[in-house]
């Protein structure tokens, strides 16, 4: 986060800036990465990539949780992807591609989403992450939706902003 300007957003509005960022970044590692929705839906941040593979990972990740964008096995590689990962350009692009944020990321093709949606008995996989000009995008036929709130992203983009509501018959409506 400090790379897209959080730190310096801290310690511009705040007079102990530096601390409020490390005290927020110690307060990410305890939270949550994932979250499950009546057994059909995981809401996650980033993606699948190359790893992620079972609920049951999820579940194990220690806490707290370090992000260290250098690893490239264990639970460093798997975290890496869920926070950082991203679909491919378009339902053509299968497997896992490198991808342009940088080392250690990935692209993930809807092949990756339909297999992990299939294990483990998902609906859907709802992630955020990447500024979508709608505001939200289904990739995977349908089995992936992107879904970003901000609009006119860092001032610098002309996107939408959304929101989602899944009622208690898991229709989603962005």
């Amino acid at each position: 986060n400090a790379l897209y300007g959080f730190r310096e957003e801290c310690t511009r509005r705040c007079t102990e800036g530096a601390l409020v960022w490390h005290a927020v970044n110690s307060v990410f590692e305890y939270l949550p990465v994932a979250a499950l929705i009546d057994s059909a839906a995981l809401c996650l941040h980033g993606g699948l990539g190359l790893s992620l593979h079972s609920l049951d990972q999820l579940k194990g990740l220690p806490r707290p949780a370090k992000v260290d964008m250098r690893a490239t096995r264990g639970v460093g590689r798997l975290l890496n992807d869920i926070l950082w990962s991203d679909p491919t350009d378009s339902d053509c692009l299968e497997g896992v591609l490198p991808n342009a944020r940088g080392p250690n990321t990935v692209q993930f093709g809807p092949d990756r989403v339909r297999a992990f949606c299939d294990a483990n008995g998902l609906k859907l996989v709802i992630r955020a992450h990447q500024c979508v000009n709608d505001g939200f995008e289904y990739f995977a036929q349908g089995r992936l939706l992107t879904l970003f709130s901000a609009s006119d992203y860092g001032g610098k983009t002309t996107n939408d902003g959304a929101m989602l509501v899944i009622n208690r018959d898991l229709h989603v409506l962005p």
